[in-house]
């Protein structure tokens, strides 16, 4: 495993001390393990808060399940029904992180929620973008907020629901005659034209509208995927990457993307384990850096879906037994994704110590004998460098076997 470290992620590493070289330089050496500590701490507690706008039966409540990889009847789950009407705003914290959370929002005019009170009782500053959710058209009420969205300076994003239904009904009125793309430009086509007349939305120029349908079975159709990529872009650098590790794997470039971000900060956590002194803490017993090593292991398996509640969520969503998605991913661990954290770290330090010493004779220079001599750097710096380049791969291969049993 080691020669993951030693001819694939060092391109990496040569990334990482330029990035740590930048550091020292703003903070110097004596003070950067807390810095280091400071980072790693805003990271676990930045938020992202989403407003979902919508009328009963928009879709609304179904894509705030799917988005999350749960289902109405879980623990959290959003009702889903026609008849259910936001009284107030509905916090939906994603399972990975409660720090990154869905609001499901009262729409303009619902009881208690006039006008002249909305702002501060919806509290729109707290968002930091909105999504509005139609199976028919844009209303009125929603062009209002829309309005509303645009003084707080927020971004808006118009989402059509329901194109599943819309499309399995053409397919049986045109039968022969049946093109879907050209179905899709049509009912964009009447999308805009209708919000080019409003005072909101219009201004002469057709907005975005992503037709999607909210069913998981259908994340991969339409413009599913392009939505939540473009939710993640008008983020800034940090939240970007909170959102996109709290997301469920829908798509092994989602899975990529969160091995990026989470690749950026070994770094850090092994700077502050070689901080914690010369003399290595015994990894074996599975006693790092104060647990620091462990969390971060098991933040890996929780983000990458690979923990048994994770697991247990999408066998209940695909019926693909857990049993199964258990096995493929012990096929690329090496060890059984159901060991505890610290079995999975004594099973990777046993191969990480030989490289330890090269790896951290490398960051001397930039991090100083202290920490880049450690013992505890490079050991930890190698291990989480293995261990996620396999989770990785474990990840990967679990949404792989779902699609051979749901293609679609």
């Amino acid at each position: 495993m080691a020669e993951n470290v030693q001819h694939g992620p060092f391109s990496l590493e040569k990334r990482d001390i330029e990035k740590a070289r930048k550091v020292v330089e703003n903070h110097g050496v004596k003070d950067i393990v807390e810095h280091m500590k400071t980072k790693l701490n805003e990271i676990e507690n930045v938020t992202v808060n989403i407003a979902v706008a919508g009328v009963a039966g928009s879709g609304k409540s179904t894509f705030i399940n799917t988005i999350r990889g749960i289902k109405s009847r879980d623990k959290g789950g959003a009702v889903v029904g026609c008849k259910a009407t936001t009284k107030e705003p509905t916090p939906y914290p994603f399972p990975t992180n409660a720090n990154v959370t869905l609001w499901d929002i009262p729409g303009f005019g619902t009881e208690g929620f006039e006008r002249e009170h909305y702002t501060e009782k919806v509290k729109l500053d707290r968002y930091d973008f909105f999504l509005i959710f139609t199976h028919k058209r844009f209303t009125e009420n929603d062009a209002w907020l829309a309005g509303e969205v645009k003084r707080q300076n927020k971004e808006l994003f118009l989402v059509r629901t329901h194109i599943d239904v819309d499309i399995e009904t053409m397919k049986d009125e045109l039968a022969e005659t049946f093109e879907e793309s050209k179905i899709l430009d049509q009912i964009r086509e009447d999308t805009n034209q209708k919000l080019k007349t409003g005072p909101i939305f219009g201004m002469g120029k057709p907005r975005k509208i992503y037709l999607i349908s909210a069913l998981l079975r259908d994340t991969k159709k339409w413009e599913f995927e392009n939505l939540v990529d473009d939710m993640k872009k008008i983020l800034n650098g940090t939240q970007r990457q909170v959102l996109s590790l709290a997301l469920c794997n829908l798509s092994e470039k989602l899975i990529k993307e969160k091995c990026d971000a989470l690749r950026a900060r070994i770094w850090l956590v092994a700077g502050v384990c070689g901080g914690a002194g010369a003399i290595p803490i015994p990894i074996a017993d599975g006693v790092v850096c104060g647990g620091i090593l462990q969390r971060t292991v098991n933040d890996y398996k929780t983000k990458l879906g690979l923990d048994a509640a994770s697991l247990k969520r999408l066998s209940d969503q695909t019926g693909v037994s857990y049993e199964i998605l258990v096995s493929t991913a012990d096929q690329y661990l090496k060890i059984s994704v159901s060991a505890s954290t610290s079995a999975i770290v004594k099973h990777y330090a046993a191969r990480a110590g030989k490289y330890a010493l090269s790896v951290g004779s490398r960051w001397i220079p930039v991090l100083g004998p202290v920490i880049g001599a450690s013992l505890n750097f490079g050991t930890t710096y190698v291990l989480l460098q293995n261990i996620l380049s396999d989770m990785e791969k474990a990840a990967i291969h679990v949404v792989k076997t779902v699609l051979k049993f749901h293609p679609t």
